[in-house]
């Protein structure tokens, strides 16, 4: 019975405590502070509020050690709950406005790396609380992941605002024949590294990958919804060796950022090999490659970069739309919680040529690369399908 009141004691003052911190940290959001004052202690101000207890507590007895981390860990996800819909409230965009970007990175900062230790804590008091505290830690576990899933977005999407000027002209009329727009990508990303580097490892490579996918979609989007025709072979050869010399920049940057995410570096010279083969076989297995690695590429993305490519052809459209049929019915699209999404962010919006497949037909082709791909050592045959017949006259850039 005394250990119990101690208990309801406990709770209230750790509760209350919890609550004062919280505000105290929510008025350091609203201040003006160099970079480095920024990064403030909040983590541990709050995990000492309880650490005391659940030190001291298990010297006592077994039970009272369990009573008082079941006790706190649930005063600490009620809390961590509360600090989720202070960040949520928080009008990230009305202060944005009164800060340098990287003055505001390092805010968000301070927040997101208050996520490891305070996980860490919660996972030491659920094991103390043994299988009464399985619940209360799974609540703790959602509120810190969404607070990441919160921090990391709104890093990606400041520094994407940032390189807007430079990507908004990627595909466009100069594109071709000067390197601004990816060095001035690069230029921005590189300039953020330092302050990328102060997050904890983590909210970090959270934040670099959902960067490298936000990165990638501003090359791959254009492309897909066709902001430059490439309907001659001559024009298709530019933009792919455009494409190919720009991916290994992006490769470079982010291998040096240390992305998780190495698939990404694959989208473009998957997309870039589909723009310029000639053979359909060829671009047959381009397609269940890129499917397998992104398995969010939809027919609709298919057809609209059979589109930008200038392939009419009905019978030549078929045979490649009808790999992405058959892996359809095989279940091969399934999405992987490893892998990014990307393509399910690209909308296309003006007509595309899709045509209706022969389902005799789809499983055919289907099943024919879906061998190859099981086979990649073998040689492909380019003698049965043959080439594309696409027109040979320049489209004006």
């Amino acid at each position: 019975m005394l250990e119990h009141q101690y208990a309801n004691l406990t709770h209230q003052r750790v509760s209350l405590r919890l609550e004062e911190e919280l505000k105290v940290e929510q008025d350091r959001w609203i201040q003006t502070m160099r970079n480095e004052d920024l990064l403030s202690g909040f983590h541990g101000r709050v995990i000492q509020i309880m650490k005391p207890h659940i030190d001291r507590a298990p010297l006592i007895s077994e039970g009272f050690g369990i009573i008082l981390a079941l006790s706190c860990l649930c005063c600490f996800s009620d809390f961590l709950s509360r600090f989720q819909k202070s960040i949520e409230r928080f009008n990230l965009e009305q202060e944005r406005l009164m800060e340098s970007t990287e003055a505001f990175i390092y805010r968000i900062i301070s927040i997101v790396n208050c996520c490891p230790p305070f996980r860490e804590f919660a996972n030491r008091m659920a094991q103390l609380a043994k299988e009464d505290g399985e619940d209360l830690l799974r609540q703790a576990e959602g509120s810190l992941d969404r607070i990441t899933a919160l921090a990391t977005r709104a890093i990606s999407e400041l520094i994407v605002q940032d390189v807007k000027p430079f990507s908004k002209k990627l595909l466009g009329r100069r594109w071709l024949n000067n390197s601004d727009a990816c060095d001035g990508i690069v230029s921005i990303l590189e300039e953020h590294t330092a302050g990328l580097r102060k997050l904890s490892q983590g909210p970090y490579q959270a934040t670099i990958s959902e960067l490298h996918r936000s990165i990638l979609l501003e090359f791959v989007r254009p492309l897909i919804q066709g902001k430059m025709s490439c309907t001659t072979s001559k024009t298709r050869r530019k933009v792919a060796s455009k494409l190919r010399e720009e991916s290994k920049q992006l490769v470079q940057i982010f291998s040096r950022l240390d992305s998780p995410q190495t698939t990404l570096d694959q989208v473009l010279p998957r997309l870039t090999e589909i723009l310029v083969l000639e053979d359909i076989s060829s671009i047959q297995m381009e397609v269940g490659m890129l499917v397998s690695d992104f398995p969010d590429f939809r027919k609709r993305h298919l057809s609209s970069l059979l589109d930008v490519r200038g392939l009419w052809d009905p019978s030549s459209r078929q045979q490649i739309l009808a790999v992405l049929h058959d892996l359809e019915g095989a279940d091969a699209l399934t999405p992987c919680r490893s892998t990014p999404g990307l393509f399910s962010d690209i909308s296309i919006t003006r007509d595309t040529r899709c045509i209706s497949i022969s389902l005799s037909r789809a499983s055919q082709f289907g099943r024919r690369t879906l061998s190859r791909l099981s086979h990649r050592a073998r040689n492909i045959s380019s003698s049965s399908d043959g080439g594309l017949g696409n027109g040979e006259e320049d489209t004006q850039l």
